[in-house]
């Protein structure tokens, strides 16, 4: 959001806001993905819970994509934590939901229910921090079966905690059908690079 607002410059972000009464009730943020030639990321979509059940939501995703039909725009992708229900978006979106590990603090707030409408173009992403972290991640992927859901799963190291090396040799030894996952940017540039 700062990028949007302090550089009027920037191309990377395209944020409409929806008003009720004259205030800001609902927005939505997507911006072309670096480095490809017609991919777009849903990167936020917010609605004011007074006004849910409108279908304000279902309007702001149509104006999207119909500025993105301007754009030859070929590819949506939107990248979620797997807690909020993702029925609701459309079919042609990719979604990349995260299944939060127990390390996060956060491993109990996948929407078990996300399971079920996720297609073979969906991605399933973990994002590891330790070794207990992938022994329950490699389970869940079993025991859900989510090869059979999804073709790609994803392991990722929390970059400076847990060696990618590690992490690969653990998905070998396991014989893991999944993918490993790096954010390249962090090992390019640096951690505290923004922008990129």
């Amino acid at each position: 959001m700062d990028i949007y607002l302090n550089d009027k410059e920037q191309r990377d972000y395209n944020i409409y806001v929806y008003e009720d009464e004259g205030k800001a009730a609902a927005y939505i943020c997507f911006g072309k993905r670096p480095l490809t030639e017609g991919t777009y990321d849903l990167y936020w979509i917010a609605v004011d819970p007074k006004i849910h059940g409108k279908g304000i939501g279902s309007q702001l995703i149509s104006f999207m994509e119909s500025e993105l039909s301007k754009v030859n725009a070929n590819l949506v992708l939107i990248e979620t934590s797997g807690e909020r229900y993702l029925g609701e978006l459309p079919r042609a979106v990719v979604k990349v939901m995260d299944i939060k590990c127990p390390g996060s603090g956060e491993g109990s707030t996948l929407n078990e229910k996300n399971l079920e409408v996720l297609d073979r173009k969906d991605e399933i992403k973990f994002v590891i921090a330790g070794e207990g972290d992938y022994a329950w991640a490699r389970d869940f992927t079993r025991q859900r079966r989510l090869g059979d859901i999804v073709d790609t799963v994803i392991f990722s190291p929390v970059y400076g905690e847990l060696d990618p090396k590690a992490l690969s040799e653990w998905i070998l030894r396991d014989a893991l059908s999944v993918r490993l996952g790096l954010q390249l940017h962090k090992f390019i540039w640096g951690p505290d690079v923004r922008g990129v």
